[in-house]
């Protein structure tokens, strides 16, 4: 396993800790692969709405980038979100602020 010497993970989708924006866009747009075969999306968000919703509370979000798609699909597409994220950024050497170091030592 890739982490083996670790205690703890620290998420940061949001990009404080590091610029995690061109992981969300791409995963964003496997999502929206998805929901585009499944009907629930015609075209691919832009970059620009996609970051739009970067940070932001998962339902709120969801809720945001398919208006029209049930609730419980909303779900499992943020849940494939989750996944594909972690997997990417599992898989990814990924360069830290350089104040992060800090942020998460005080």
């Amino acid at each position: 396993m890739l982490y083996k010497s670790f205690d703890t993970f620290v998420f940061d989708y949001d990009g404080t800790l590091f610029d995690s924006q061109p992981h969300a866009l791409n995963v964003f747009k496997k999502i929206g692969a998805v929901a585009i075969e499944r009907g629930y999306l015609n075209e691919l968000w832009s970059d620009d709405t996609i970051t739009s919703v970067i940070g932001h509370n998962p339902i709120v979000t969801w809720q945001t980038l398919l208006p029209n798609t049930p609730e419980s699909d909303r779900t499992a597409l943020s849940f494939f979100y989750s996944q594909f994220m972690s997997d990417m950024l599992s898989a990814t050497q990924t360069q830290w602020y350089k104040e992060a170091e800090s942020v998460i030592s005080t």
